[in-house]
């Protein structure tokens, strides 16, 4: 049974501390059984460079859920096969996970790329859980990058911070 806590609830920002933190814990141990093998530095890049663009996509869209993520990570996957797939519709969070994602392949081979992929997919299903408006795959990753990675975090708040402003 799961239980909205109401936003004014004394307890909801502890309750909300003590959930990501384990969260963080759980993300970090899973992921470091899911890449155990791809210890080299062009894979190890590569995966960052995947989290660093899945977590700017759930920054940039607090209410997505994971499923809206790791369909975009699987359109990726897609994209990197050899076989040109036409006809099929593209998600959004794909389109902006690809232009994020992308620059971290340039020392990959596609096949390396898609094996990453391969990887990365079961690992993120199975940590979202089978709740189809899960955030566990969000709040793991949020908390992971913030914790681990917090270089990751000031260098895209830096670059949001000096990218210009359009307007119509």
């Amino acid at each position: 049974m799961h239980i909205e806590c109401p936003s004014d609830c004394k307890y909801l920002e502890s309750n909300e501390g003590y959930q990501r933190e384990r969260s963080i814990q759980s993300f970090v141990t899973q992921r470091a059984e899911a890449f155990r093998s791809h210890k080299n530095n062009k894979a190890v890049m590569a995966i960052i460079g995947l989290e660093a663009a899945m977590y700017r996509y759930f920054v940039a869209n607090p209410h997505a859920r994971d499923w809206e993520v790791i369909l975009g990570v699987e359109e990726i996957k897609k994209r990197l096969s050899p076989l040109a797939l036409s006809g099929s519709d593209v998600a959004v969070s794909a389109a902006v996970l690809w232009k994020d994602f992308e620059p971290f392949l340039k020392d990959l081979d596609r096949s390396q790329a898609a094996e990453l992929l391969d990887a990365y997919i079961p690992f993120a299903k199975a940590f979202s859980g089978e709740e189809l408006y899960s955030r566990r795959l969000q709040r793991g990753l949020l908390g992971f990058i913030e914790h681990y990675h917090p270089d990751v975090v000031e260098t895209m708040q830096q670059h949001q911070a000096s990218s210009p402003i359009i307007t119509a």
